[in-house]
């Protein structure tokens, strides 16, 4: 990160004990000697900046699950907020990150059901162009996506066997049971649609 008003550059990392560490240079240079040295730079990909939505000044990110339901069409079953530890640079929750409802996150009604709405939609669109170019069924996939500051989505990742981590949380237990249940509903279609017209099942 560089400081513009001190014209500093920041970068934070885990050393080999695994500790987050915030160093300062006072150039590029010095940053990438220390940093990267006799690593190969080929071999590396460098990803903008975002300037995503904080709480409390740590990042926060989003988790959502999209399930197809008894009629094969997609769904939003789970949302949760996912806030960086204290001088992190991820949501990890074994780096410090804490899940959160949007309920907990937004005190504001419209500033929650618009973030809501912008997740709601990225994802759904997301998981008919990912359907449409992969192989084989899908039925669940998990995205984690950000918000920036002047209200994009972002995609970070989308797995279609994502982890249920954030389900441990009281207030999202009942979205747990939602995304199992929209799962055998939807194995329940595939049954069917074997038995009535399988040329559909891999259209």
């Amino acid at each position: 990160m560089f400081d513009k008003h001190n014209g500093y550059y920041y970068c934070r990392y885990r050393d080999q004990e695994g500790i987050n560490k915030l160093t300062r240079f006072e150039s590029l240079e010095k940053l990438m000697k220390k940093v990267f040295y006799k690593r190969n730079l080929s071999q590396m990909i460098v990803q903008q900046g975002i300037s995503l939505l904080r709480s409390e000044k740590r990042l926060i990110d989003f988790r959502v699950h999209t399930n197809k339901d008894e009629y094969g069409q997609w769904q939003v079953a789970a949302i949760a907020a996912k806030i960086a530890g204290q001088g992190s640079v991820t949501t990890h929750v074994n780096n410090g990150g804490v899940v959160k409802s949007l309920d907990e996150l937004f005190e504001d009604r419209t500033e929650r059901e618009l973030c809501e709405k912008n997740l709601s939609e990225a994802s759904l669109l997301l998981s008919s162009i990912l359907e449409k170019n992969m192989e084989g069924i899908i039925g669940e996939i998990g995205f984690d996506l950000g918000i920036d500051k002047s209200g994009k989505v972002w995609l970070f990742e989308a797995n279609s066997k994502p982890g249920r981590s954030i389900f441990k949380h009281p207030k999202l237990k009942n979205f747990d049971l939602l995304t199992r249940k929209l799962s055998l509903s939807f194995g329940i279609f595939l049954a069917e649609k074997a038995i009535t017209s399988p040329e559909d099942i891999f259209k």
